[in-house]
C-alpha cells in the first residue's frame, strides 16, 4: 500500500489530506480515518479506479482513495441542511459568517418560517442545539 499525506492549512483550519493506493478500499478508509484521528463524518473521501498493466494481458485493477477533512464550514452546513431535508423544510439558501468567535448560520425560507421556527421556538431551539453538538463533536 502506498500512502501519500499533505497537510495545508486554510482559513485558520488544519485542512490535512491522505492518499492511499490500495486494492482493500475499506481497510484503507478505516486507516486513513485513524491517521487523521477524526470520524467518517467528518472526511471528504474521494475514490477513483484505475488499472495498470499487469502481465502479459492481464490487468491490475487498483483504487487510489483520497481523504480529507471538512472544514467547519462545509461540515455544519451539510449537517444543516440534512436536518431541514429530514424536517421536509423547503430552503433557498444558507449561508455562513463568524461574529465575534459565534458561528451564525443563516436560512433562507421565505415558504415555511412558521415550520422551521415551530411552535414557541421549539423546533429552531432544538435544531440549535443539535448544530452547537455536532460543532463541539
Amino acid at each position: 500500500m502506498k500512502k501519500r499525506a499533505n497537510q495545508t492549512n486554510r482559513s485558520n483550519n488544519q485542512n490535512r489530506v491522505i492518499v492511499l493506493e490500495n486494492p482493500n478500499k475499506e481497510e484503507a478508509i478505516d486507516e486513513a480515518l485513524r491517521d487523521l484521528k477524526i470520524k467518517r463524518a467528518r472526511a471528504d473521501i474521494k475514490i477513483t479506479e484505475y488499472t495498470t498493466p499487469h502481465l502479459l494481458f492481464f490487468k491490475k485493477k487498483n483504487q487510489r482513495i483520497e481523504i480529507s477533512t471538512k472544514g467547519e464550514k462545509e461540515f455544519l452546513l451539510e449537517a444543516l441542511n440534512n436536518i431541514l431535508d429530514t424536517l421536509s423544510i423547503k430552503c433557498d439558501s444558507v449561508a455562513y459568517s463568524r461574529k465575534r468567535g459565534l458561528i451564525i448560520l443563516t436560512v433562507n425560507s421565505p415558504e415555511s418560517k412558521n415550520k422551521l421556527i415551530g411552535k414557541q421556538g421549539k423546533t429552531i431551539k432544538a435544531i440549535e442545539y443539535l448544530l452547537n453538538k455536532i460543532a463541539l463533536s
